[in-house]
Order: C-alpha cells, then sequence, then structure tokens
C-alpha cells in the first residue's frame, strides 16, 4: 500500500518528468527574394510594359530563375511651379490646361502641391490626394 502512495505521490510532484524534452528550434527557409527595380530610357523616363522575359537575375555569376513578376505603380508625390508672370503671355492658357489635366490624371495614392509664381511665390494649393 506504501508503495503504491509513494508512486502516486511521485507522479503527482513529478507529472511531465516523462515528457521533458528539449523544445526543436523553428527553422525556416525562403527562397523568395524580392529585387524592387525601376527602368528608365536614355532621356531618363520610366520604361513601362516590361514583362519577366525582359529580365535576367544573376548571383555570384550564375543566372537564377525569375518565378515571379509584377509590375507596380508606386505612389507619386509631385511639386508643380507655374510661371504666372507677364512673360507667358498666350502660354499660361496651355500651361494652366497642362496642370489641370496632370492632375486629373494622377492615382488616387499619388499627391501634388501647386505653386505659381511671378513676382512672388505663392502656394495654391498644398499636398492633396488626387
Amino acid at each position: 500500500m506504501s508503495r503504491r502512495i509513494g508512486l502516486f505521490a511521485a507522479l503527482l510532484l513529478f507529472p511531465g518528468a516523462g515528457f521533458c524534452q528539449t523544445p526543436v528550434p523553428l527553422r525556416a527557409e525562403t527562397t523568395l527574394v524580392v529585387i524592387p527595380v525601376n527602368v528608365t530610357d536614355a532621356s531618363n523616363r520610366f520604361v513601362l510594359g516590361l514583362e519577366k522575359q525582359n529580365f535576367s537575375l544573376f548571383e555570384d555569376g550564375v543566372q537564377q530563375k525569375v518565378k515571379q513578376f509584377a509590375g507596380e505603380d508606386a505612389p507619386l508625390s509631385v511639386g508643380l511651379l507655374v510661371d504666372v508672370s507677364g512673360s507667358m503671355g498666350t502660354k499660361l492658357r496651355i500651361s494652366r490646361e497642362a496642370v489641370t489635366e496632370f492632375l486629373r490624371t494622377m492615382n488616387a495614392q499619388d499627391e501634388a502641391f501647386l505653386i505659381e509664381f511671378g513676382d512672388r511665390a505663392k502656394l495654391e494649393l498644398g499636398f492633396t490626394k488626387s
């Protein structure tokens, strides 16, 4: 009887003794590396419409396979400065139309400000979302 009590007490005092194991560290590897790229032409204009096959990727001189490819339209922060001095003459109307068209074609996440200058600079429109 005292043996049973001793065994019962041992199990109550050390219930996990049989299950004590060093936790196995979690290891995870990734083979996906994100490489942001901007491509411009000789006039420093962005080249659009590129596809996966337009790119070659090398690591330590060994060509790697491009597994995923996505073109993204990054948000812009743009400042527009418009000359409204008398020297603009009849070109002022065309200039304002160009500014209006540019602002109209901005994406929702883009932002812009507008400064007009003649004798002095004046902030006409602070940073605003399109």
